[in-house]
């Protein structure tokens, strides 16, 4: 196990999980958002980026991790960068609504225009993959949507 960094945060009524990962299991995470939670809280957004150093397993892993993240309380997945791909198709098999992106700046352009206040979004993905540029498009774009409404 390694080090966990978890941080919450409200902006225009969106609730985001960040977790800059480091031994927090893919579904230990999902579920972590998805059960504390608020019922009325919906849709449900994970962002979860490639896995990476997995070795042989690495393409199994991914599309298991995919149908795992299919059977929690979640709404969209986004899945970033390479391997990330074989997640969408592995929760897509299972019914779940998914996109790719092939990096964090397309997926935070693609996450800024799928969610919408109210919906709650754990982003996961190691540092090599950047996911934290997500996070933060999404802070820009809440805060900016804030700031305007204030404004009126």
């Amino acid at each position: 196990t390694g080090n966990l960094s978890v941080s919450a945060c409200t902006f225009a009524f969106t609730a985001a999980i960040t977790s800059a990962l480091s031994g927090l299991s893919s579904t230990s995470a999902i579920r972590c958002a998805t059960c504390s939670a608020s019922a009325s809280l919906k849709p449900r957004v994970v962002i979860a980026g490639e896995m990476l150093e997995l070795g042989d397993e690495a393409h199994t892993i991914h599309h298991s991790v995919g149908e795992r993240i299919a059977d929690q309380k979640v709404d969209l997945l986004i899945g970033v960068r390479g391997l990330a791909r074989t997640m969408v198709e592995g929760a897509r098999a299972k019914g779940l609504t998914a996109e790719f992106a092939e990096n964090s700046d397309a997926a935070a352009d693609l996450a800024v225009t799928l969610i919408r206040p109210g919906d709650v979004v754990l982003v996961k993905g190691s540092r090599g993959v950047r996911t934290e540029k997500i996070v933060e498009k999404l802070l820009e774009k809440f805060r900016l949507e804030v700031g305007e409404a204030a404004k009126q």
